[in-house]
């Protein structure tokens, strides 16, 4: 049959069988149609096909001698040996993969390609070529540095390194290594070999690499991004499998305590091994950062994260490292007539346009707010300690005669949801922490986590177009199942029961706070809500709250 898909034609082969009580029938391909089974013997493959597979037994023939002698030479296999002569067998069985037998591994099966469709030009799938050059690369990896290597150890990644570079130099459309591709560029191909030598006789990965190239660490032309993701994965798989102490002294910075560090998320404590992925890597002061996504130990499935781990060149080695303050570089500041900003090099570039935004905002909540802009102003700080006190806010010059600190954590020392740049976290973020700063500060002594409170402020994130992350895949509906009445709202003594983060009533609590602020705003309108706040702090009740805002009682509103 021939087919045309997305304007390409093809032709497929369908199978019919003649039955006297049914007719014709399509039934799967049959074995015998393919002819007798042919050898041919070449340099490096002995070929086994049929008849009808004759013209791609040909075509690769020369392509896989190729890529053998290619992998050879580049490394020099007649020092250090090669694998052995491989039997390449072409089926026409619609269960074989591409892939090298499981009855032996110096077997590599492809199934014919007549099973599917078959390009009219008769050219060969470049999806088989690929696959292929995956297979073949992987071998030459698996015997150079062994199929095997200590998981804790270097050379696996030396070893899947290797893989990548030779699959690229088959087949220029894979991806190139991080490792090989900007070594050879930069000093030739004969570092190759060299390199291959000394991992071999048991150099360490790191050092290995100095002394073949003469550069430090710091400055090798190294994308070390699968590097640090092999370095967490075993960090993590030896702390899950208990060896915690051993994975501090293997993988952990002998120089920086962590007394003296800054408190960030333990990603080699909360993830799952195999799912860390290091997305990249930002260089800031000797520091490499490098951006990590993984899911969590025991979350539910496709609960990801996203946080930056640090590393740094200790004794001619990357160290996981402990972040200190200076890794973040100089505090900066920026300025506007009621905002001020100050954050560290290292965020630097995540504040672009931040402070029009913030202003923008600032302005629209202290409008709805009912606020006095010249009274006001906002100091925002973005600091790497959640440490309360640790790092004082930036004074303002000539502002409003009350500030407003705000205080929030750098993405370098925080985590975030995947799809979220770091720019869009920060941004959603300090406005997040500005807005409920600034309904706390009106509403003082009221509680400021006290589900009233952050309805108000939630409002106004709202009204703003401002989605917390933190509340990004937060909907109502996770809260159906627990009670709810505004009767919870206030308590005799002005606290609310189960106001602690984390028990039974507060998400049923937050609800029905949102809830009521939203039923008021739509039956008295946003003016409501500089009268909710002003008259907050001094209600004795939530029957008194409404009265003094806005002349109800909390039966109008049941």
């Amino acid at each position: 049959m021939r087919e045309v898909l997305d304007g390409e034609p093809y032709h497929v082969l369908w199978f019919y069988e003649y039955d006297r009580e049914r007719g014709w029938r399509h039934v799967p391909p049959r074995a015998d149609f393919w002819g007798e089974q042919r050898e041919m013997q070449t340099t490096y493959f002995t070929l086994l096909y049929y008849e009808k597979d004759e013209a791609l037994a040909g075509a690769l023939s020369a392509r896989l001698n190729g890529w053998w002698e290619t992998a050879c030479r580049l490394t020099a296999c007649r020092s250090f040996g090669e694998p052995p002569r491989p039997e390449v067998r072409i089926e026409p069985d619609p269960l074989v993969e591409v892939g090298w037998a499981a009855y032996d591994r110096n077997t590599l099966l492809i199934p014919s390609p007549l099973l599917g469709r078959v390009p009219e030009s008769g050219e060969t799938d470049p999806a088989l070529i690929s696959a292929l050059a995956e297979q073949i690369a992987t071998r030459w990896g698996e015997t150079l540095l062994g199929e095997q290597p200590d998981p804790y150890s270097e050379v696996a990644w030396v070893r899947d390194e290797l893989t990548l570079w030779l699959r690229h130099e088959f087949d220029p459309s894979a991806p190139p290594s991080g490792l090989f591709n900007p070594l050879v560029e930069a000093y030739g191909p004969a570092i190759v070999p060299e390199y291959l030598d000394l991992i071999r006789r048991g150099a360490g990965a790191v050092p290995a690499l100095q002394q073949v190239t003469g550069t430090p660490v710091a400055d090798l032309p190294v994308n070390w991004e699968r590097y640090f993701t092999y370095r967490l994965r075993a960090e993590a798989a030896m702390i899950a499998e208990g060896f915690t102490t051993e994975a501090r002294l293997l993988f952990g910075d002998p120089e920086r305590t962590e007394e003296n560090g800054v408190v960030d998320i333990a990603t080699e404590v909360m993830a799952v091994p195999e799912s860390i992925e290091v997305q990249g890597v930002t260089y800031f002061n000797g520091t490499a950062w490098a951006e990590v996504w993984f899911y969590r130990q025991g979350a539910s499935v496709g609960d990801a994260l996203v946080t930056f781990e640090p590393f740094r060149v200790v004794d001619d080695r990357w160290v996981h490292t402990l972040a200190y303050f200076e890794d973040w570089g100089d505090l900066l500041d920026e300025r506007s007539p009621h905002v001020t900003l100050a954050y560290h090099e290292l965020d630097a570039s995540a504040t672009e346009g931040l402070m029009a935004k913030l202003e923008a905002a600032y302005g629209q909540a202290v409008s709805d707010f009912g606020l006095s802009p010249a009274a006001l102003s906002v100091s925002v700080l973005i600091t790497p300690s959640s440490q309360p006190g640790r790092e004082a806010p930036v004074a303002p010059e000539g502002q409003g005669a009350a500030v407003v600190p705000v205080a929030v954590l750098s993405p370098y020392a925080s985590g975030r949801r995947p799809g979220v740049s770091v720019q869009e976290y920060l941004t959603l973020t300090t406005i997040q922490k500005m807005i409920e700063s600034l309904v706390a500060y009106e509403v003082a002594p009221f509680p400021p986590h006290h589900p009233l409170t952050v309805a108000l402020a939630g409002w106004e994130l709202e009204r703003l177009g401002v989605t917390p992350p933190a509340a990004q895949n937060v909907t109502p509906e996770a809260f159906i199942s627990q009670p709810f009445s505004i009767e919870t709202l206030w308590a005799e003594d002005g606290n609310m029961p189960g106001f602690t983060h984390g028990t039974a009533t507060a998400p049923a609590n937050e609800l029905a706070a949102r809830v009521l602020i939203d039923l008021l705003v739509e039956r008295y309108g946003p003016q409501a809500i500089p009268a909710l706040i002003r008259y907050l702090p001094d209600s004795i009740s939530l029957d008194d709250w409404l009265s003094r805002s806005l002349g109800i009682g909390t039966a109008e509103i049941e």
